[in-house]
């Protein structure tokens, strides 16, 4: 809601400025562009909560819902904070506290290459830390545990 409010106060904002009774303030036009800002968009706010749609711009002749607000917002942030909506989501359907409820994953993979000649200087690569795994009868093994957690 924090965001569709910053996007309404933005668009609210602009519209102002179209307004003969804001324009009307002379110099201190921005303070009453301000003032008309907050007032729609608090309107806006309403109007959304209560499943009602809401004119994108004063005679622009469409309108968004909540709904049309949060695709917008997908559309823009593609990637956005996935880990925060899944655990905002998750926290809605079971109602559980989950700082309370640490989770975690954990994964390993390993991975085996048959060296077909120099193992040697591999097995020194390896042990000098350049390469990240170990040589074992010929062959360049490389193994990885992974712990994600939030």
């Amino acid at each position: 809601m924090a965001e569709i409010f910053a996007f309404r106060f933005a668009v609210n904002f602009v519209e102002a400025f179209t307004q003969t009774e804001v324009r009307a303030f002379g110099k201190f036009m921005w303070i009453a562009a301000i003032a008309y800002a907050l007032k729609e968009t608090v309107n806006d706010i309403d109007f959304i909560r209560n499943g009602e749609s809401v004119e994108f711009f004063n005679g622009a002749g469409f309108s968004m819902t909540y709904k049309d607000h949060l695709r917008l917002f997908l559309f823009i942030h593609p990637e956005g904070n996935k880990i925060a909506r899944t655990m905002a989501r998750i926290h809605h359907k079971t109602d559980s506290d989950l700082k309370q409820l640490p989770t975690y994953i954990q994964g390993t993979a390993s991975s085996k290459v048959q060296l077909w000649f120099l193992p040697g200087v591999t097995s020194l690569l390896s042990n000098a830390g350049v390469l990240s795994g170990e040589v074992r009868d010929r062959e360049f093994i490389i193994e990885k545990e992974i712990y994600y957690s939030y």
